[in-house]
């Protein structure tokens, strides 16, 4: 009889489990709460359920139906892959197990979420982050909302040991952490937040569903994302919201670089140079501002609070008490600033980044494997101040080698250059509310933010989920772009080709073709 239960309840949940939209969105959801406190132990532990589910999907959706076949530029994640296995053979004496667990964990991510488009289509696709967006937007802002209140009522903020870590709410290190690990996890997910909010409103613009609540929503929900981020004073966070402003003004400036003149590019540019200080020094100043304006208030509180108190009867033994003033002086000392306590601006990074090329001297080819990093850093440096270098990119050299290192390379900027001919050599995106365009501006800046964070491989965190998942909504909607301009390609190939032929003989100073580069 319970084998016959279980049966029929597999049978109810197989079109659940087949379905791959409903697991991202499973997964996006749950690790939406890896970054905060006492839960985030608890989220890790239920993503083992999800490795299983993957690795059904990928039988049923990339094997027997062929998803291996259509993913996009599939023979350089095949060697990126390939490589990695081989360094992790020639390691195999050292934290094998460890180290076959991150290579999993690659897989699942080029597979599971960046080759989304080998399995979806593009009608589900964009359902599905009609639906996602919303979710992830909203519910941080639900966690930055609690961590406010929780700030207001506890300015200093408290301690929390448990078995598994120790847990500082509200301020760590006089910085703003609220409910979550800490200020520099609060930072990205006030961002991430901030961007999905915005393409929200692009895809909701584009489908005619754009309501006045809406958008006072989302101005409430912009409003508490900035000040949780400043008050964070999380450097790298916000040079990645910088980045990304930058590169939608970008976008916005040039729009469509065919039959541009050099006269007008140059103009373009020096506007686009403008905005982009513009923008860097505005919210530098709009936090130094809010930083200093949230620390009186919070100041202003508790002396209000400290004033009332006083006025109330006090023992004859409490009226002269020398010690009353020195009181008064360390309430004053430990106001929170939300400023960094530590004063180097590097933070130990470049101390890191040395250790990491030393590693790469010692085994420059192949790498070492990812879960050897800090072994191989106590055997021949002897220790490591992290576990991890704080920097994606010298994690993937060290890590798979030389070798590894310049096929991801190249799988980034093959897919780098097909997103901008997409963008600057079609009207398609201008017409799809400029969809594509902000998810490169995203990929953009979370490659600039990869230099100084532990991101796009490596334990499945909410911001590298996202980055793959949002490289996956990109790809897709690369491939109809890409259909759009063979359409185009074919239709006026007599027109175009002989252009090409005589591109060196014609081209002028004034009149500068930028497209062509794109080709």
């Amino acid at each position: 009889m319970k084998k016959v239960g279980i049966i029929k309840a597999l049978k109810l949940l197989r079109p659940i489990l087949n379905d791959v939209s409903c697991f991202r969105t499973a997964l996006v959801t749950l690790i939406l709460f890896s970054g905060l406190c006492i839960v985030d132990y608890i989220s890790y532990a239920l993503l083992s359920v999800f490795y299983v589910w993957a690795a059904y999907i990928f039988y049923r959706h990339y094997v027997l139906r062929g998803g291996i076949f259509r993913l996009r530029y599939r023979k350089i994640i095949y060697a990126f892959l390939l490589v990695s296995l081989l360094g992790i053979l020639l390691h195999c004496s050292t934290n094998i197990l460890m180290n076959l667990f991150y290579l999993l964990t690659r897989a699942f991510l080029l597979f599971m979420l960046y080759g989304l488009h080998a399995v979806s289509g593009a009608a589900s696709i964009r359902r599905e982050i009609k639906r996602l967006f919303p979710i992830m937007s909203y519910g941080t802002t639900i966690f930055m909302l609690a961590s406010l209140v929780l700030l207001f009522i506890d300015s200093n903020g408290f301690t929390l040991v448990t078995y598994f870590d120790t847990y500082y709410f509200c301020i760590d290190e006089n910085r703003f952490v609220g409910i979550f690990t800490n200020a520099n996890i609060l930072g990205i997910y006030a961002v991430i937040a901030i961007v999905l909010l915005h393409m929200n409103r692009r895809i909701r613009l584009r489908d005619g569903e754009y309501s006045k609540k809406r958008f006072l929503l989302d101005i409430l929900c912009l409003a508490l994302n900035l000040l949780s981020l400043f008050l964070s004073d999380s450097n790298a966070a916000i040079l990645f919201l910088m980045v990304y402003l930058c590169f939608l003004v970008f976008f916005g400036v040039f729009g469509s670089l065919e039959h541009l003149q050099f006269s007008k590019f140059t103009l373009r540019f020096l506007a686009w140079i403008l905005s982009c200080i513009v923008i860097i020094f505005g919210l530098l100043m709009f936090r130094s501002i809010l930083q200093s304006t949230m620390s009186y208030l919070l100041s202003d509180g508790q002396s209000s609070i400290t004033a009332d108190i006083s006025e109330n009867p006090l023992k004859p033994d409490e009226i002269d008490n020398p010690n009353s003033s020195e009181d008064d002086d360390n309430t004053e000392d430990n106001n929170v600033t939300f400023v960094h306590e530590n004063t180097n601006v590097d933070s130990g990074r470049f101390t890191l980044w040395k250790q990491a090329l030393a590693l790469f001297e010692k085994f420059p080819f192949l790498g070492i494997g990812q879960g050897n990093i800090e072994t191989y850093g106590d055997i021949y440096l002897g220790g490591l101040k992290y576990f991890d270098f704080h920097n994606a990119y010298l994690t993937i050299l060290v890590s798979s080698g030389l070798v590894g290192f310049v096929i991801f390379v190249a799988f980034v900027l093959t897919l780098a250059k097909g997103m901008m001919k997409a963008v600057f050599m079609t009207r398609e995106d201008s017409t799809d509310r400029g969809v594509l365009s902000a998810l490169l501006s995203f990929c953009a800046a979370y490659c600039v933010y990869s230099f100084f964070e532990i991101t796009i491989f490596g334990a499945p965190s909410y911001q590298i989920i996202v980055f793959w998942l949002l490289l996956g909504y990109a790809s897709s909607y690369l491939f109809r772009y890409e259909k759009v301009m063979l359409k185009i390609h074919v239709r006026e190939q007599h027109k175009i080709r002989p252009q090409y032929a005589v591109l060196s003989s014609t081209v002028t100073a004034d009149r500068f073709k930028l497209s062509d580069f794109l080709h």
